[in-house]
């Protein structure tokens, strides 16, 4: 009896989850159905005899030009909520000053370097939140020692769209090299993700994180690299075979999505400044969130945020 009793209990659960999950997605059915009627209710038409490729691009464009006053509008709004906050999100913190001289201290290069100090990042450091802890005094000696390591292998990186190399650095560390493509007083035209990747951003990123108390991006230092040296001397011949020189340049363009031999970086004579990137540890497993706040990178497709008005309530 009890038995049977335990069974309808649980066939009753599985019903219900059942349900809950159907009723789940046939609403986000008919949202995005909503969703989509509504920005597209005001389109044109055809015409008789217009071609349906000619047609697309022009409901594409014309629906850029909906979507456009509406992201500025959230813009505004945003702006104006900001404006609205009290006085004291205006004010510097207290604390501001002793965070900053805490980390400043960290910074400070130790003049003896131990010989098993990359353990310290490897092992002694990370954990499920944070790459790096909240007191880390050895963290300015191993930037140093990232900075300054000898280069034993220089490779193509086998990630992202844009060129990057894999450096193997001796004691067994691992980093990646992001080239500086333009000078930081660069200005770049045009929507916020036009142009290649700035290699500062990632050394700003990492010391941003420590100012916000979010120690989760990996260790980050500007290096200049002797391209004919340091990577010309330990490059594989894959990447070896895109390295030439111009004028008194030394150039290459390596090998990945975007990478072509009409579109080469070039050293400063034979120095390159880029982003010298740690390379986590095999061990430690990475679990991807999608950021919510997220871009398309489509001239002709507004993200979610952009034209959803609850969508901060969502979030």
């Amino acid at each position: 009896m009890i038995g049977r009793r335990c069974t309808l209990f649980a066939l009753s659960i599985l019903l219900i989850l059942v349900l809950s999950v159907n009723f789940y997605f046939i609403r986000m059915i008919v949202d995005s159905s909503s969703l989509h009627r509504m920005y597209a209710k005001n389109l044109p038409e055809p015409k008789s005899g217009q071609d349906l490729s000619t047609s697309s691009r022009s409901n594409d464009k014309d629906m850029q030009l909906q979507l456009r006053p509406i992201a500025k509008d959230i813009d505004e709004r945003i702006k104006e909520e900001i404006r609205t906050l009290p006085s004291k999100y205006f004010k510097q913190n207290t604390s501001y000053s002793l965070v900053l001289e805490r980390l400043l201290s960290e910074l400070i290069i130790m003049p003896n370097v131990r010989e098993d100090i990359w353990n310290i990042p490897n092992n002694n450091w990370p954990d499920a939140h944070q790459l790096i802890p909240p007191a880390a005094p050895e963290l300015g000696t191993i930037l140093e020692v990232l900075r300054r390591s000898r280069v034993v292998r220089a490779d193509n990186a086998p990630v992202g769209t844009q060129l990057k190399l894999m450096l193997n650095l001796e004691n067994d560390v691992k980093a990646l090299f992001k080239p500086r493509w333009y000078s930081r007083d660069t200005v770049i035209h045009g929507p916020v993700y036009h142009g290649k990747d700035r290699h500062n951003a990632e050394v700003v990123a990492f010391h941003l994180s420590s100012l916000l108390a979010l120690r989760r991006v990996p260790l980050a230092v500007i290096r200049k690299l002797d391209l004919k040296e340091e990577i010309g001397n330990c490059a594989t011949p894959t990447l070896y075979a895109t390295m030439y020189e111009e004028g008194n340049d030394t150039c290459l363009y390596g090998v990945c999505h975007y990478c072509s031999p009409a579109d080469p970086v070039c050293g400063t004579g034979d120095v390159l400044e880029g982003a010298l990137i740690f390379w986590l540890p095999r061990y430690l497993k990475l679990v991807k969130h999608r950021h919510p706040w997220q871009r398309t990178y489509k001239r002709n497709k507004l993200a979610a945020w952009e034209i959803d008005e609850s969508y901060c309530d969502k979030v």
